[in-house]
């Protein structure tokens, strides 16, 4: 009988389409039977009973292959997965540009500056016509709006309605930054004032000037270093202190028919130039009320004079401009002819290098200082379309 049980067994080997009875269950096998058990899986009492927990079998002794489960590596634990926490109080939010943040605001001021401008706006339409902005009331409201930003300390003045971003760090006490200076340097003052220009509406000192002649050609007029003025009355000078108000006579011209046609100071105040209309140009020391020179040249009246050190600049009638050096008994040095009517005022560039002129035939000629004879000017205008006086040249760079 063991013989044929034997042979029996065999044969069942050999054949591999025989059914295995004894063997374990395939594993596609089992995956199956699992999924239908989980599908098929119901509340009722008796199902839940026939459910046996699934244990884990040791490797050891066995021949069978583990059980795997879906995520599961075999011989590890299963882990389980964390959850995200919503973000709590320790995130460091910064701030979105379109949602205010109103940890960062301050209600209460938001809805007093909404609130003041429509109050603001009411009660400015009742206000009477004869309420006008007079200094008093212009005063009060500086001194209320001054008393509320130092009660509130600028809070209701600098806060915004919508924040949307956190305010800077405070600075912690004691602390001192050494780069202060450079941003108080030009800090003003909590109460800013507008800075308005006073123009006088009346004269600090009004003098006579009698026989003072209306002609637009003269400088008659000029101010001092010293502080002292030189007016020329017909054929009078005379000179006003301004210091103390002292008016003294300096020259006076014999004939009738004879005038002062120009004053000019030089540089250190204490001489001055007179022209006249013989065409001279006289030198008067001030402080000895003395001529100290009259130089002579021009045919006709002088009109304009102008000081470049000891170089003194002569414009007449004719259109011819003398240059004059005082220092020397043959004064003059150079000619500069270009103007065809009579020169109506001269003036030289503060470092001397040029020379300025401008006349009744409408032109305005630049020079060159160097050059005494200059037979032309090294620029010249011509868009005026009356005299041109020359009153100020400011060189800033002609090449």
């Amino acid at each position: 009988m063991a013989n044929l049980q034997f042979e029996s067994t065999i044969n069942n080997l050999v054949k591999l389409d025989a059914p295995m009875n004894k063997c374990p269950a395939p594993r596609w096998q089992r995956k199956a039977m699992n999924k239908d058990d989980c599908t098929q899986l119901t509340l009722s009492p008796l199902r839940l009973s026939k459910i046996k927990t699934p244990q884990k079998r040791s490797r050891i002794g066995s021949g069978k292959t583990p059980r795997q489960t879906p995520k599961q590596t075999p011989g590890n634990k299963k882990t389980k997965s964390k959850k995200a926490k919503t973000p709590g109080q320790s995130v460091n939010y910064q701030g979105d540009r379109f949602i205010p943040n109103r940890s960062e605001m301050n209600i209460a001021v938001s809805n007093f500056k909404m609130t003041s401008g429509q109050n603001s706006n009411t009660s400015s339409g009742h206000e009477s016509p004869e309420s006008g902005d007079d200094d008093g009331q212009k005063q009060e409201s500086l001194y209320s709006t001054t008393m509320k930003q130092l009660l509130n300390e600028n809070t209701i003045q600098d806060s915004k309605i919508l924040k949307f971003k956190k305010n800077a760090p405070k600075v912690p006490e004691g602390f001192s930054n050494n780069l202060k200076v450079l941003y108080t340097s030009n800090c003003s003052s909590t109460t800013k004032y507008k800075s308005h220009r006073q123009i006088p509406q009346a004269a600090d000192r009004i003098m006579d000037a009698p026989q003072l002649r209306d002609d637009y050609y003269l400088t008659l007029i000029d101010w001092g270093a010293k502080n002292l003025i030189s007016v020329a009355l017909d054929k009078q000078v005379y000179l006003w202190n301004a210091n103390n108000g002292e008016i003294t006579h300096l020259l006076q011209m014999d004939n009738a028919d004879e005038y002062i046609s120009n004053v000019s100071w030089i540089a250190e105040g204490n001489v001055l130039g007179v022209g006249n209309s013989l065409g001279q140009v006289q030198l008067w020391d001030i402080e000895k009320q003395k001529c100290l020179r009259t130089m002579s040249g021009h045919a006709h009246r002088v009109g304009s004079l102008s000081w470049n050190s000891f170089v003194l600049t002569s414009g007449s009638r004719s259109g011819v401009i003398h240059q004059h050096d005082v220092r020397i008994a043959d004064h003059h040095i150079g000619t500069l002819n270009y103007h065809t009517q009579e020169v109506c005022g001269l003036k030289w560039s503060p470092d001397g290098k040029y020379l300025a002129s401008g006349g009744n035939d409408n032109l305005v000629n630049v020079w060159n200082g160097t050059m005494m004879n200059a037979p032309s000017p090294i620029h010249s205008f011509t868009q005026h379309q009356a005299a041109v006086k020359v009153s100020l040249l400011c060189y800033v760079q002609l090449y």
